[in-house]
């Protein structure tokens, strides 16, 4: 089904303005002249290894623990610079973070520790968000040296979090204890290192793993009526009580939609599904074979109503939401 005008599918960005352009432009400078070099000649530690945390004011590295996430965005970041056309050193920079990650953060299991202290001691805790960032960066690696075991690396990473880590309705706890709350931020990356994978690696798991966060946060993290989309939940994946609950950040929103939008894609579904725009008028969308109720939460949401008078078949789970068992 094609789209009314009206509400046409947001499938591609619209066409970038001269001004726009220009500030691209500028950050590309900002990049490539300052940024890539900066942390570079300044950032990394050729004594001990990696990159430090942060680069003051007065130009001089601030001595901080080191954190694996910073060692796994920096190989990213540096390879993504290759990418971008960056002519300095970005592989040996990139190699450079990448070998500090392997050598000092990575255990046997896949999984990362948190960070080093400056008296050489290990925060060993346990964080999804690191993990996330760790298989993002395993896949970088790979890309600078395909021979090395950075696949095995990554799907080492992946057999201990569903082994040890699964969450009975989807998704990841944050620690074998079941630490609290659970957040959507850490999947959101998770996603995003596994549509990185997909990209490069044929294994089935990747668009599995995609699949299933996909699901969880269509599920879950939104919100039905306003479209919101929160960041911490309770142990069931209800949003959390209280203000922390109603907590969203907005740039999260671009990021999960583009990254839904690529595993659409990559999923070759791009003409099967579109994500609409806001639309005044419905019954062109209600033009559809069957409508499809991706939410278990919902009592008994207007849309389903709206199909159902429409005499559109309306497909949801079994045991959730008012339309199950229904005839319609």
């Amino acid at each position: 089904m094609r789209p009314p005008k009206h509400c046409e599918a947001r499938n591609h960005l619209p066409t970038t303005s001269n001004a726009l352009a220009g500030e691209v432009e500028e950050l590309r400078r900002w990049l490539f002249d300052r940024a890539f070099p900066l942390w570079w000649e300044v950032g990394a530690d050729r004594s001990a290894g990696g990159y430090y945390e942060r680069i003051d004011f007065n130009g001089r590295p601030a001595h901080l623990p080191r954190r694996s996430r910073v060692a796994a965005r920096m190989a990213f970041c540096y390879c993504e610079a290759g990418q971008l056309g960056w002519q300095g050193p970005w592989r040996e920079a990139a190699q450079h973070a990448l070998t500090f990650l392997r050598e000092r953060f990575v255990k046997r299991d896949g999984t990362v520790i948190a960070s080093l202290r400056e008296d050489g001691s290990v925060d060993a805790t346990f964080d999804l968000y690191d993990q996330a960032f760790a298989l993002f960066a395993y896949r970088y690696g790979h890309a600078i040296d395909p021979t090395g075991d950075w696949r095995s690396l990554a799907l080492r990473l992946v057999d201990t979090l569903e082994a040890n880590f699964a969450h009975p309705l989807g998704g990841f706890r944050e620690d074998r204890a079941g630490a609290l709350p659970l957040r959507a931020n850490p999947h959101m990356h998770l996603l995003e290192a596994a549509l990185s994978w997909r990209a490069a690696d044929d294994a089935s798991l990747w668009r599995r793993i995609a699949d299933e966060i996909v699901a969880l946060s269509l599920e879950h993290f939104v919100e039905a009526k306003s479209g919101a989309l929160r960041e911490y939940f309770s142990a069931n994946w209800r949003p959390l009580a209280g203000e922390r609950g109603e907590i969203v950040e907005p740039g999260h929103h671009y990021e999960w939609v583009g990254f839904i939008r690529e595993q659409i894609a990559r999923s070759g579904l791009a003409d099967c599904v579109s994500i609409f725009d806001d639309c005044d008028d419905l019954d062109p969308i209600f033009a559809a074979t069957h409508f499809f109720l991706s939410s278990r939460l919902d009592p008994l949401p207007n849309v389903c109503i709206d199909a159902s008078l429409r005499g559109v078949p309306v497909v949801c789970f079994r045991d959730a939401s008012g339309n199950s068992g229904d005839s319609s």
